[in-house]
């Protein structure tokens, strides 16, 4: 009896502490000043957060977790759930910066062989790491906001290098200005381009690319301070750019605490208007670059990125009528926070074409909204005032996409999937919809028009994307056939009977869609059994697209053609022949095709 007791307080004491979000606000002691991307972890855990803004941060939390604060600048704190549950304020006191602690020569010799040391620890650091991310984009132009994305990611690195984003969620707001949007496109492909172990033509030196002698030779170095942990050093170049920035190194280790990177007016940059040289231009551009370090295991990892840059917008309009000649101050905020080192996100599978027009608004309008995620998401993140402000402002004078629906005609973005509307806001990738059909038309690019290739190319693809997200003990699924324009090649006539084989041929795939959909849906399944279920769907969908193109030839075998067009009209109620009876009586005039049977 007395074992069957000790067993159930056990049992009872193994479920009173209960998982919840709990909020905090992380200010400066000294002057209450909210102390913005503060790191802030669970001790003996590797989850935690960085504050907003305004130095606000949500926290899953069990009830018996003690949390750790760390701000550069700042003494490290342990706070216990419980004492957070007596004030919701946790206050970090400066620390103190000594001068005298290291020996100052003269030439600052030292200091290099310090920034050699912390460059040879970063380039030994070789370890591969996965964490998810979060990142947002905001733009404004005089002060009024003009667009603010938000995206989810996996984020893959090696040692302290952001090698690569692989997208999962995202949404946007934009609003219009002088009638046209503004859209930075680019912004997470350019910071992933950013190595600070290597240098690229389009950025400038940074300090830790480079090995002793150029270094001496490009830069001043500087002793800011010191303190237990860390060196705070400052470094300034010697040519004619305005570069300079500090970095924080830790005594024992050398790992890289911080690095900021400040640049006024430099030519050197991975941005350029989307229309090129010559209409559309850049110039005094300057930047703020900030990546700050989490040092684990006696290694640094990224915690976050920090990065704000402004230019001159120049658009010459004189061909227009009336004729417009606009100047615009622009100022962006990037704020890249790599905050689950733990588990990832289970990316949607669809391939992306390498470099793809539109970078992350593409992929956030492909990918569409998702509720059980973004409910997820809103309890993680802790939105700051400004952020709270600029979404108020695209409320009520922008567009909203992905924000509450994925209903893309409503926001007025996209008004017809005809493959010739190739504009900016045209969809590169057409989701299945059974009011809308493909239309082909002349101004799509064929391989006829290249050398060394053979006529009568034909390559329509359509991928399958499935979304699947973690939600509880289940796994959400949705699914979406997906005709990918970019790939699109139809070197034939082109008419009403093309448009309905092409239809046909994006029919079948969501047939197959529809199929697997209601096998995800049955039951509870693991990830490995909805892996194999999706690869034997594209498998069923590309096998049975073969058939049919062989058969119907494209389009010119009517019998064939016929009887596809009764197997779309059986599984969707869609009739695409009919839809094309004109054009068939047209072809009936003409001599039949030899291997028409």
């Amino acid at each position: 009896m007395d074992k069957l007791l000790s067993a159930l307080l056990i049992f009872i004491a193994s479920f009173s502490f209960s998982q919840e979000y709990i909020e905090l606000n992380v200010l400066d002691k000294s002057n209450q000043s909210p102390l913005p991307f503060c790191n802030v972890w669970i001790k003996g855990k590797n989850t935690g957060g960085i504050t907003n803004a305004d130095g606000q941060i949500r926290i899953l939390v069990d009830s018996n977790d003690v949390l750790v604060f760390s701000y550069i600048g700042y003494k490290k704190r342990h706070i216990t759930v419980s004492t957070w549950q007596k004030t919701k304020t946790i206050y970090l006191k400066p620390d103190s910066y000594q001068l005298n602690e290291v020996t100052v020569d003269s030439d600052n010799d030292y200091l290099y062989d310090i920034m050699m040391k912390c460059r040879d620890t970063m380039l030994l650091n070789e370890s591969k790491r996965i964490s998810k991310a979060h990142y947002t984009v905001a733009t404004k132009a005089n002060d009024t906001i003009l667009e603010f994305l938000e995206c989810y990611y996996n984020a893959y690195f090696k040692g302290v290098r952001l090698d690569e984003l692989k997208f999962k969620q995202g949404r946007f707001g934009l609003a219009r200005v002088s009638g046209n949007y503004f859209l930075t496109q680019g912004t997470s492909q350019a910071i992933t381009q950013i190595n600070i172990l290597k240098n690229q033509d389009y950025f400038p030196y940074i300090p830790t690319q480079l090995k002793r002698r150029k270094l001496k030779k490009l830069f001043d170095l500087r002793l800011l301070g010191s303190t237990k942990e860390y060196l705070y050093i400052s470094f300034k170049s010697k040519k004619g750019e305005d570069f300079n920035g500090d970095i924080y190194i830790d005594k024992k280790t050398f790992n890289i605490h911080k690095l900021s990177l400040n640049i006024q007016n430099t030519h050197h940059h991975p941005f350029m208007s989307i229309y090129g040289v010559g209409a559309d231009g850049l110039s005094g551009f300057s930047l703020n670059l900030n990546y700050h370090f989490k040092i684990e295991e006696n290694r640094s990892r990224l915690d976050i990125i920090n990065f704000e840059y402004g230019f001159n917008y120049f658009s010459d309009r004189s061909q227009q009528i009336p004729p417009k000649k606009l100047t615009r101050k622009i100022n962006s905020k990037v704020t890249l926070h790599f905050y689950d080192y733990v588990t990832q996100f289970i990316l949607p599978y669809f391939h992306f074409e390498a470099n793809t027009t539109g970078g992350d608004y593409t992929k956030a309008i492909t990918i569409p909204y998702n509720d059980v995620f973004w409910n997820q998401r809103n309890k993680e993140i802790t939105k700051s005032k400004e952020q709270k402000r600029n979404w108020h402002y695209l409320v009520e004078n922008g567009r909203l996409v992905n924000y509450n629906d994925f209903d893309l005609k409503k926001m007025g973005f996209v008004r017809d999937t005809s493959i010739k509307n190739r504009r900016l806001w045209a969809m590169q990738y057409v989701h299945w919809e059974k009011d809308k059909r493909i239309i082909s038309m002349s101004g799509i690019p064929s391989l006829s028009d290249l050398k060394n290739y053979r006529n009568n190319i034909l390559n329509i693809e359509i991928q399958i994307l499935l979304d699947i997200t973690e939600c509880k003990d289940s796994l959400h699924c949705r699914s979406f056939a997906v005709f990918d324009i970019p790939n699109f090649l139809y070197n034939f006539k082109k008419d009403s009977v093309s448009d309905a084989f092409i239809n046909i041929y994006f029919d079948i795939y969501e047939i197959e869609r529809r199929k697997m959909q209601s096998a995800l849906d049955a039951r509870n399944l693991s990830l490995s059994e909805i892996q194999d279920i999706y690869k034997q769907t594209v498998h069923n969908a590309d096998s049975i697209a073969s058939r049919y193109v062989k058969e119907v030839q494209h389009g010119h075998r009517k019998r064939y053609f016929k009887k596809w067009n009764n197997y779309i009209i059986e599984a969707l109620g869609l009739d695409n022949v009919s839809m094309n009876i004109a054009t068939w009586r047209d072809r009936a005039k003409r001599k039949r095709p030899k291997n028409e049977l």
